[in-house]
């Protein structure tokens, strides 16, 4: 664009003081892609920060030193090649043949699907009631925590002995949901609507999930 004589950087100079100047440098986007990121996972072996809003719904990481398995969780979807319910089997075969102390499942970047999907993960955590303890699962809250995202979350507090950590969510887990296609009748406009209500925490009077530790 003719801002800058180098191809990686842009140096910006301000009006009101010649004196203060900043070095911009461009991102390597190639070797972002390729930005080590180990996890012990059948997916892959290296997975990039591109990746993580992009077509890989899911995966987990181990740290061995602190013997943590975090599951990350940020679509309530299957993947094409790999559905949930053969990735939660992994989940637990994991667990069976590896010293784990601590289960973290990560739901802050999950933007919804079907809720209805996380019962493979419980399936298994009724097997391993050892894990089912506030001192030994964990759960990852955020405000970009969304629809089925809010009602996994809810479930795990309602239905396991989970500790939620985090921010609330950006949403209640008693809400319309079951998003439906319609066309407008007059205009032939498509929309997308909630089709029924959903109540995944009865009594519960907020319009947020709450955690049960703040952690911003």
């Amino acid at each position: 664009m003719g801002h800058s004589t180098s191809s990686d950087s842009l140096v910006v100079e301000y009006e009101e003081s010649a004196e203060v100047t900043r070095r911009v440098e461009s991102l390597d986007f190639d070797a972002l892609k390729t930005t080590d990121y180990m996890i012990d996972s059948p997916i892959n072996n290296k997975l990039s920060f591109l990746d993580i809003f992009n077509d890989t719904y899911y995966w987990y990481d181990y740290d061995k030193m602190n013997k943590i398995l975090f599951i990350h969780y940020n679509r309530c979807m299957d993947m094409p090649d790999y559905s949930f319910q053969a990735f939660s089997q992994d989940v637990w075969t994991f667990v069976d043949t590896h010293t784990v102390d601590k289960l973290v499942l990560d739901l802050r970047y999950n933007t919804g699907g079907f809720p209805f999907l996380l019962d493979d993960f419980r399936v298994g955590l009724l097997k391993h009631k050892a894990y089912n303890s506030p001192e030994k699962l964990y759960v990852l809250t955020g405000n970009a925590t969304f629809s089925a995202g809010v009602l996994s979350a809810a479930t795990m507090k309602r239905l396991t002995n989970a500790l939620i950590i985090g921010e609330p969510t950006s949403g209640s887990p008693n809400t319309f949901g079951r998003g439906q296609d319609i066309e407008l009748p007059n205009s032939g406009i498509s929309l997308r609507i909630s089709s029924n209500y959903q109540e995944y925490y009865p009594n519960y009077d907020y319009k947020t999930l709450m955690p049960d530790v703040f952690d911003f």
